[in-house]
């Protein structure tokens, strides 16, 4: 009896004390004030009207008791551009916000930029205030707006011009996914312009596109509209350029000093409206660019699609995509010279396919559809990356297949090579699986990077400059080969 008395008193005084430590108030500090992961939040350029991404910070409390903030809000500096969002809330103003000890909440802002006058960026600026114990602290909010031209799923019908004085925006709608020109009417975006693709967004081509600028210091450059550092060389932000096959026609372009990034097609040659693979075959309404010192880079799909197209590239420098980089399917006429083609991938893509593609020939339903590959001349090219082969082939016999590389770098077999060449001409002067020793193509720079490179002096003829407009010399000991092969010539230090 006593045991169970005593068992019963013990029990009612744990039960007790649990009550009791239950019902204890929690204890708040009076006088800790908040750390802060930054002072200021600052957002990449803004378009006006579109809005950004939103960015964040964290509100710390490193007190060793609980802290309650009396009172968070915008300052409110230039209107109400700025929004909030605190642990999970949305909204300008906050009240009695509690923090546990030595613990955190995020705060998330993000801006609208309201069209303001003039063509240069403008600075939007605001803060957020917090009340905690009588302090006032402030962690100050600087986004960039920019105005810019917007262009919501445009139809160009006659002869339109793009200046350079502000951006240009691309939005796909609905109806139209970015901007189409019609049949018979062009586009010509000036020197120096800046086009920001949005989601989804395209340049399609059944008329005319010129970009023709004079130089790298007024380049052309097509992106993605996120400038965000989290944005920054991801693929497939966009479409790509599509220059598409009509019944009777087909698109044209001229590319110069033009770069075209983060897309999931770079440049699409012979793509069309319609479904049935057949109309594709035409020869007759290929659509045909022509492009001079261009780069394309970061694409998701490939940087050059060709689909019974037809294609003249001098200069260009093409890498980085996630499927064959340049893909030449179902014929068509290309012709490159000094060109460097390369793929490993990146941190967003893997690189599992060769970075050349050339067919005379596509399958679609388990059907063959044949279409001639009238020209795939290669001349002074690099085309090498991470495989063990980085050059396909894929032929229908009875069908043309005018493959040809001539001074040319190569990874692939040599024999297989020499089997696709056009009329069985010998291969003229390539070398194969030989490291090209680019400079650093982690960053872009795809200079070879000494004299030991197997491209310097190695090609028979060539452009007078390269892609960065640098005179090529004449090698006085050998003039049979006075150019570097690939895009880029080599620059002594």
């Amino acid at each position: 009896m006593i045991r169970k008395f005593l068992f019963l008193v013990l029990g009612f005084a744990c039960l007790g004390s649990v009550l009791l430590s239950s019902c204890r108030r929690e204890k708040f500090s009076d006088s800790c004030a908040l750390e802060f992961s930054t002072d200021t939040l600052t957002f990449d350029t803004v378009f006006s009207t579109l809005g950004s991404a939103t960015r964040s910070f964290k509100i710390y409390n490193r007190c060793k008791e609980s802290v309650r903030i009396s009172r968070i809000s915008l300052a409110g500096l230039q209107g109400a551009q700025f929004r909030l969002n605190i642990d999970g809330i949305a909204g300008r103003e906050f009240r009695d916000l509690e923090i546990p000890a030595q613990d955190s909440i995020y705060a998330f802002a993000e801006v609208s930029v309201n069209p303001a006058q003039g063509n240069l960026p403008f600075i939007i600026e605001d803060e957020v205030i917090f009340e905690t114990n009588g302090q006032v602290q402030k962690v100050a909010l600087n986004a960039w707006g920019q105005n810019a031209y917007f262009h919501y799923g445009e139809v160009i019908s006659g002869n339109v011009i793009w200046s350079s004085d502000l951006p240009h925006v691309v939005v796909s709608k609905d109806t139209v996914p970015g901007v189409y020109v019609k049949p018979g009417a062009r586009l010509s975006i000036q020197p120096g312009t800046q086009v920001f693709m949005g989601p989804g967004a395209a340049i399609l081509v059944s008329g005319d596109l010129q970009v023709n600028a004079g130089s790298w210091s007024d380049s052309v450059v097509f992106q993605g509209v996120r400038l965000e550092p989290f944005y920054k060389d991801k693929p497939g932000q966009w479409l790509g350029l599509f220059f598409l096959r009509e019944s009777t026609s087909g698109g044209t372009g001229s590319l110069k000093y033009t770069i075209i990034d983060e897309a999931t097609y770079g440049i699409s040659v012979g793509s069309g409206f319609e479904s049935d693979i057949a109309f594709f075959q035409n020869t007759a309404n290929r659509p045909s660019v022509t492009a001079n010192r261009i780069i394309v880079r970061n694409s998701q799909a490939s940087a050059l699609f060709g689909f019974n197209g037809q294609f003249t590239g001098e200069n260009c420098l093409f890498y980085a995509a996630g499927d064959y980089l340049v893909s030449l399917g179902l014929g068509g006429k290309y012709n490159f010279g000094n060109c460097t083609f390369f793929n490993r991938g990146s941190s967003y893509i893997s690189h599992q396919k060769p970075a050349l593609l050339l067919s005379n020939f596509a399958v679609a339903n388990n059907t063959i559809y044949p279409a001639p590959l009238d020209q795939a001349y290669f001349d002074n090219c690099v085309v090498y990356g991470s495989l063990e082969k980085e050059v396909a082939f894929g032929k229908q016999d009875g069908i043309a297949f005018g493959s040809r590389f001539r001074y040319c770098l190569l990874k692939a077999v040599e024999d297989t090579v020499a089997f696709y060449q056009e009329n069985a001409l010998p291969l003229t002067a390539c070398k194969f699986n030989t490291d090209p020793k680019f400079k650093r193509p982690e960053t872009g720079n795809f200079m070879p990077d000494s004299v030991a490179s197997p491209l310097l002096d190695a090609s028979g003829f060539g452009a007078g400059a390269d892609l960065y407009d640098r005179i090529r010399p004449v090698v006085v000991s050998n003039p049979a080969s006075p150019y570097d092969i690939g895009a880029i010539e080599f620059d002594s230090p």
